[in-house]
C-alpha cells in the first residue's frame, strides 16, 4: 500500500539491517531449540528484552517467526533459509551482505570520482575472504542444479579446470554428473590448486 520509493529507501534497508543482526546474534538458532519469550531470548543473544521483542515482531511480519502467546518460534521460512544447518541455508550470504552495507558507505564518493578509492578486495582480511567464500557457497547451492544441467562437455572429456573455484561446489556437481571427469580448482592469486575426483 505504500509507494515503492518509500519501501526501497526505508523498509527494505531497515529490515535488512535487522535481519542481519538477528542472524549474526544467533536468534534463529536459539529459537530452533524451543519457543522462547523475549526475555529468555534476550538473555541468550545479548539483547535488551524490548529490543528482542522488536526484532522478533519484525521477523513475524516477514514470515520467518510465529508468535505463540508470549513466545516466539521459527516459521517454515525461517527454518528453511536462516538456520546454519539447513541444506539451503543463506546465513553466510546474509552475513556477507551485512559487510557489503558497511563497504557501500563510500558509494557517493565513488560515483563522484568515477571509481572507488580502493579496489574492492584490497584490505580483505582472512576472515573477510572466508565470509565471502561461504556466502558464494550459499548462493551456489541455489543455482548449482540449473548451472550444472546446462553445462555441455565434449564427448570423452576427462578434465575440468575451475578457475577461481573457491568452495568447489560447481566442480563437484559436474564430476558427480559426469563419471570419469576429474576436476582441478585454481583458487586465487596464491596459485593454490586442489584436484579431486567425485566418488
Amino acid at each position: 500500500l505504500l509507494p515503492t520509493p518509500v519501501m526501497d529507501i526505508f523498509g527494505s534497508v531497515l529490515f535488512g539491517r535487522a535481519l542481519a543482526i538477528a542472524v549474526r546474534r544467533g536468534m534463529f538458532e536459539a529459537l530452533a531449540e524451543e519457543p522462547l519469550t523475549p526475555g529468555a531470548l534476550a538473555t541468550q543473544i545479548g539483547l535488551h528484552p524490548e529490543g528482542a521483542t522488536l526484532l522478533c515482531e519484525a521477523c513475524v511480519v516477514a514470515g520467518y517467526l510465529r508468535r505463540r502467546g508470549s513466545r516466539y518460534a521459527l516459521a517454515r521460512e525461517g527454518s528453511k533459509w536462516l538456520l546454519a544447518g539447513s541444506p539451503v541455508s543463506l546465513t553466510h550470504l546474509i552475513r556477507y551482505f551485512e559487510a557489503l552495507h558497511r563497504r557501500w558507505g563510500g558509494l557517493e564518493r565513488s560515483l563522484e570520482r568515477g571509481a572507488p578509492e580502493h579496489p574492492y578486495y584490497q584490505g580483505f582480511s582472512d576472515e573477510d575472504w572466508e565470509q565471502y567464500v561461504l556466502a558464494m557457497r550459499d548462493l551456489a547451492r541455489l543455482v548449482m542444479p540449473d548451472v550444472a544441467r546446462n553445462l555441455r562437455f565434449t564427448k570423452g572429456a576427462s578434465l575440468l579446470v575451475d578457475i577461481g573455484g573457491a568452495h568447489g561446489l560447481y566442480a563437484i556437481e559436474c564430476c558427480r554428473r559426469h563419471p570419469g571427469l576429474r576436476a582441478v580448482l585454481l583458487r586465487g592469486s596464491d596459485d593454490a590448486k586442489i584436484e579431486f575426483n567425485y566418488v
